[in-house]
């Protein structure tokens, strides 16, 4: 479209603007990309998917995962009135792979899709290293981790059986 400006009066000659490109609201979503290990999750509030600006009613946001064998999302999430974005999960299947999650709302563009890539799992521990026979009991925490080293909340429960080389000690 280009706008033209005219004089009411006619005294001023009329002036045209160069063309402006006017497109309708589209959805984003916060990261482009994500790695989990199998049977993890991003937790409900790691990743959200937004509009540019608030929306005056609620907004449905249909979600999809081109693989629901490697990884899930929520079927949609709802943007309220005077917000502009909304949560959702990531959730981690048993496969190893990497899919794409999609996003679609009446009235706006889709979003650029998001990257899922899902790993072997593996599993930290952390405690002290430096430990007297005086001391109290000591704390040994476990996390679940991709395998790009970064940790995650799990899906489901898992049971740790820990041992250790020295049953002296």
């Amino acid at each position: 479209a280009s706008l033209t400006f005219a004089d009411s009066a006619g005294v001023l000659p009329s002036i045209t603007t160069g063309t402006v490109t006017v497109t309708g609201p589209s959805l984003a979503f916060n990261s482009g990309s994500t790695t989990l290990g199998m049977r993890q999750t991003t937790g409900s509030s790691s990743y959200y998917i937004y509009t540019q600006n608030n929306v005056s009613a609620a907004l449905t946001v249909n979600l999809v995962s081109t693989d629901t064998r490697v990884a899930t999302v929520p079927a949609s999430v709802t943007i309220p009135a005077g917000s502009y974005y909304a949560y959702f999960a990531v959730t981690a299947q048993d496969t190893v792979g990497t899919i794409q999650i999609q996003a679609t709302a009446t009235g706006f563009g889709p979003a650029p899709p998001m990257t899922v890539q899902v790993t072997q799992p593996k599993f930290v521990i952390s405690t002290s290293s430096s430990v007297r026979t005086t001391s109290g009991a000591q704390v040994i925490t476990v996390y679940a981790m991709d395998a790009n080293g970064n940790w995650h909340y799990t899906a489901e429960p898992v049971t740790v059986t820990l041992a250790s080389s020295s049953g002296a000690v």
